[in-house]
């Protein structure tokens, strides 16, 4: 197999591999228990990450400010690692801001299982995975009320000067585990996990692209109606901030189609 070897690559690589996952576990409409078994994808059984169960559950915290946890248990006997998503009843109420909320958080916790998941398939003997234990015992973060406000923050704000916005969101230190073999960023892989450029592409086709480019010629109101219609689908569908959407249109998207468009030419 082809191992990417830029971080642009890796990343997009690590998008397409998991998630298929993400979307199993459908963490925004959990009713009480998702359970996944890592054997059941190709691209995980390439990537020795066969022997996982991912529990995906809501729980009344006794904490209410706790939002979301990710903890894991390995069973000797059975040499299976359980990968537990906890994600706090009272993110799933009828508040219309929810669904972002919910989708930061459960994107969140799932960055977290990622991490785990390439930390473990590294992980071959008894002694590397008592040290794993231990280390991720210290480092246990639970998602809280305040984090979740500056994940929002962050998902609102221009993502030009990084260093700016990891003053406020989590950075990629904060899912590193330090035995996983990651070369992009895991904030990045956070942010694609919510909006990468293929999905992107699937509400703004070429064809729509053309139509649009046409209608800036012609009428900027029109053109601006098309460009407002396919944010505010993409908003409602993918339950995203539509700040969230203009900034990575407008700073990522937008350049990579242009410069696809004009090589076509």
């Amino acid at each position: 197999m082809t191992v990417p070897d830029t971080q642009a690559a890796v990343l997009e690589h690590a998008v397409k591999i998991f998630r298929p996952l993400l979307k199993d576990l459908k963490l925004q409409e959990l009713e009480s228990l998702a359970l996944v078994f890592t054997d059941n994808y190709k691209a995980f059984i390439r990537q020795h990450m066969t022997n996982c169960v991912i529990v995906a559950k809501r729980h009344k915290f006794t904490k209410e400010n706790y939002k979301g946890v990710f903890i894991w248990q390995y069973d000797r006997e059975t040499k299976m690692y359980a990968l537990y998503i906890i994600i706090n009843d009272n993110m799933y109420n009828s508040d219309e801001n929810d669904g972002i909320y919910r989708k930061a958080v459960t994107t969140h916790e799932f960055v977290h299982c990622v991490a785990a998941l390439q930390t473990l398939a590294r992980l071959n003997t008894e002694v590397l995975i008592e040290r794993q234990h231990e280390k991720l015992s210290r480092s246990f973060h639970a998602i809280e009320q305040s984090d979740l406000k500056n994940l929002m923050t962050d998902l609102t704000l221009s993502m030009i000067n990084p260093d700016a916005a990891q003053l406020l969101t989590f950075s990629d230190s904060h899912f590193r585990t330090g035995d996983e073999d990651f070369k992009a960023k895991y904030s990045d892989l956070y942010r694609n996990l919510l909006l990468s450029y293929d999905l992107f592409r699937e509400y703004f086709t070429d064809e729509l692209y053309t139509q649009f480019a046409k209608l800036c010629q012609e009428s900027t109101d029109k053109a601006a109606e098309l460009f407002t219609e396919i944010i505010r689908r993409l908003a409602k569908e993918k339950r995203l901030s539509v700040n969230f959407i203009v900034k990575r249109m407008t700073e990522e998207f937008i350049p990579r189609l242009l410069k696809r468009l004009k090589e076509k030419q």
